[in-house]
């Protein structure tokens, strides 16, 4: 089972809100990942790899959606992005002045743009005679 990004965000310091002191904020250069849906979670953990060695695969193409060089130096921490560890990640030494979210999903979970449209194409026909709502 593979896993591919799906979204990925660069959020800007003065947006982050998090209970950790000010020091600890501008020390570090976070990305954090987020599964897409509980399926995702489910695969992710029953794929018999660990977690990190997972995410570290995703990681340089998400870096490089956000124009940040996927070759330089992250370390792996469960709490990169939230103090339950909910959203694990990387930390990178050096400040960046932004954090990077990642959201992921099952590769058989993300729908090529024809699949997209044919959805989109379904859900808009209607019956014969029938008048679209103004």
């Amino acid at each position: 089972m593979g896993f591919i990004v799906t979204k990925v965000q660069r959020i800007k310091r003065e947006k982050i809100e998090r209970k950790m002191s000010a020091a600890t904020k501008r020390s570090f250069t976070r990305v954090f990942f987020t599964a897409s849906d509980q399926s995702t979670v489910d695969a992710l953990l029953g794929a018999g790899k660990k977690v990190h060695s997972v995410l570290r695969k995703l990681l340089p193409s998400a870096l490089e959606r956000v124009s940040m060089n996927p070759d330089e130096k992250f370390s792996w921490n469960e709490l990169a992005g939230s103090l339950k560890g909910d959203k694990p990640g990387f930390i990178m030494r050096e400040d960046k002045g932004s954090e990077v979210q990642v959201t992921f999903a099952k590769l058989g979970d993300v729908c090529t743009p024809s699949q997209i449209q044919d959805k989109l194409l379904a859900s808009l026909k209607f019956k014969a005679g029938e008048r679209l709502a103004a």
